[in-house]
């Protein structure tokens, strides 16, 4: 994708940003984010996270879901250091889904990623390709936003305004500061 490591990770661990830049695929109108709490790991190489967010999503969501137009999501991310992330998400009524992203720098504009994602719904001849498609809509969605972003992520940032939502993504670039000064300092 054309986005820089630090925004796609970043990005990638913001639910917060699923009502605005998802909109029209699964992107909840009136999506609720009060708490996202963080548990680091000691050895710096990662975190755990939950949260338990209300979701109001699209038509298309609900048709691939087979959800009600509002209910409770419960999501569970687990991150690895440097850009691997997975989300366990409980979509209720007995319906989950395991994302598995993996992220590498290219070079300082582009990130090469994989998405694996695992689910128990959909299971209808032509799911798997259909789930493709759609994952496919809400990468574009992405890289759109990050093409429109007035400015990208940036550990040099000084003032930042921040929400329970964005835990994750603080805690990811702390860790890549943190990263990035031991690596300049072996140098």
């Amino acid at each position: 994708v054309p986005i820089a490591f630090d925004w796609w990770v970043e990005n990638a661990l913001d639910v917060a940003h699923v009502p605005q830049v998802h909109r029209s695929t699964y992107g909840g109108q009136q999506s609720v984010v009060p708490s996202y709490a963080v548990v680091r790991q000691a050895d710096d190489l990662g975190f755990q996270a939950s949260t338990v967010t209300t979701q109001r999503h699209s038509l298309l969501a609900r048709l691939l879901h087979r959800s009600a137009a509002h209910f409770d999501m419960r999501t569970r991310v687990k991150f690895f250091m440097p850009g691997s992330v997975i989300f366990d998400i409980d979509l209720g009524k007995g319906k989950r889904q395991v994302l598995l992203f993996l992220s590498t720098p290219e070079d300082g504009r582009s990130t090469r990623i994989w998405i694996t994602v695992l689910r128990n719904y959909l299971m209808i001849p032509g799911g798997d390709l259909v789930g493709r498609h759609f994952l496919r809509m809400v990468v574009r969605e992405d890289v759109k936003a990050a093409r429109a972003a007035l400015s990208q992520v940036s550990l040099s940032m000084k003032q930042r305004f921040n929400a329970a939502a964005d835990e994750p993504s603080l805690e990811f670039l702390r860790l890549l500061q943190l990263w990035r000064q031991r690596e300049s300092s072996h140098d």
